[in-house]
């Protein structure tokens, strides 16, 4: 059994196929298939079989599919704890991070990391689902995840960085800049926001005005957080955020802290055992000396 066999095994399971999965490698197709027959021929057993909506993992298949991740998991960190000895002169880093947390928190642990490590190349992906993030760090996807709850896996370790405090976001020449602001008081604006399925912030507010007997207003509904600054900027509303917020991102709008305060973890989750160095190196960069296992 050779790393690249089980690299193009994980790869047609993440992308459905061995089509794309070359595509993705920029190997070709009947490279990567004659090395999942040698696998196969090898294990005594078929690892894929043909289904309605493309190859699907056999019972081997799914047995073989965390170990074959944690052998390609365990080939980096041995690569990267040479680069360590190097002085990280190389290597990658991968994390995934719901995206109130990629928007404020983590840009000046990114800053922090370059400076220290300009040659590490840093790859950042958005995801909502904490659960979601903790599968593919626990699978090996990234490296590590920032989440916003607690992850219950025996297989993944969690450390609390900072916190995220809920914010409204005003558009620009409002009053009360810095002041709190009540559930009462915000149900005199307009509200923009995503879809409820998608904020967080969302749901704690319609929840709070549920318990206290109010009905929930009509916001103006965007299919996507990008578009919802923007619209306060015009003067549309305004909006729900977390804290810490990038200042370039707030520009000339005007935050104010909600009330009753509604406070949350920012989590780093990590998996059990060894850390390659560049992860290891991220986490001091986050403000801890050390993550144990």
């Amino acid at each position: 059994m050779e790393r690249r066999q089980l690299e193009y095994f994980l790869a047609v399971v993440e992308h459905g196929g061995a089509t794309r999965a070359s595509a993705h490698l920029h190997v070709s197709q009947p490279t990567i298939s004659a090395a999942l027959r040698k696998l196969e021929k090898e294990l005594g057993g078929a690892l894929f079989e043909r289904a309605a909506g493309g190859l699907v993992l056999t019972g081997a298949g799914k047995a073989l599919l965390e170990p074959a991740g944690q052998v390609i998991r365990d080939f980096a960190v041995a690569a990267d704890s040479v680069r360590d000895v190097l002085g990280l002169q190389g290597g990658s880093l991968d994390l995934v991070a719901v995206p109130a947390v990629s928007a404020g928190w983590l840009p000046p642990v990114v800053a922090a990391f370059r400076r220290a490590h300009p040659k590490v190349a840093i790859t950042v992906r958005s995801e909502l689902d904490n659960t979601r993030i903790a599968d593919d760090v626990r699978r090996g996807r990234f490296d590590l995840g920032l989440a916003v709850s607690a992850v219950a896996d025996p297989g993944l370790v969690t450390h609390e960085v900072g916190h995220q405090d809920l914010q409204a976001i005003f558009p620009p020449g409002a009053g009360g800049a810095g002041e709190p602001v009540g559930l009462d008081e915000l149900l005199t604006f307009d509200m923009v926001t995503v879809p409820p399925e998608r904020s967080a912030a969302r749901q704690w507010f319609e929840a709070e005005l549920r318990r206290r007997g109010r009905r929930t207003p009509r916001p103006v509904e965007v299919a996507s957080i990008d578009g919802v600054l923007p619209m306060v900027r015009e003067g549309v509303g305004y909006a729900l955020w977390w804290s810490p917020i990038s200042p370039s991102l707030v520009g000339p709008c005007v935050l104010r802290p909600v009330r009753p305060r509604y406070r949350r973890p920012i989590l780093v989750v990590l998996r059990g055992g060894p850390l390659p160095p560049a992860t290891q190196a991220f986490v001091r960069a986050a403000g801890l000396e050390q993550a144990r296992a």
